[in-house]
């Protein structure tokens, strides 16, 4: 359930628009989430496959994160 939750969130976040992250950010923020989407983006960036780390290293750095 965690590989689904990260896989659709990585493709959620990275098919915002530019101008789409910050409202994203702000939502995740007010609804307590975003420490949850980080983790499991975090936990794929350092166990996942290699196409899943890819992934979820450009997910973090279109948030602004350091991947």
């Amino acid at each position: 359930m965690a590989d689904m939750f990260a896989a659709n969130t990585m493709s959620n976040i990275l098919s915002l628009r530019e101008e789409e992250v910050a409202e994203f950010l702000r939502d995740a923020m007010t609804s307590k989430r975003l420490s949850t989407i980080v983790k499991h983006l975090n936990s794929e960036l350092l166990d996942g496959a290699p196409e899943s780390k890819e992934k979820a290293s450009a997910a973090l750095t279109r948030l602004g994160f350091v991947a």
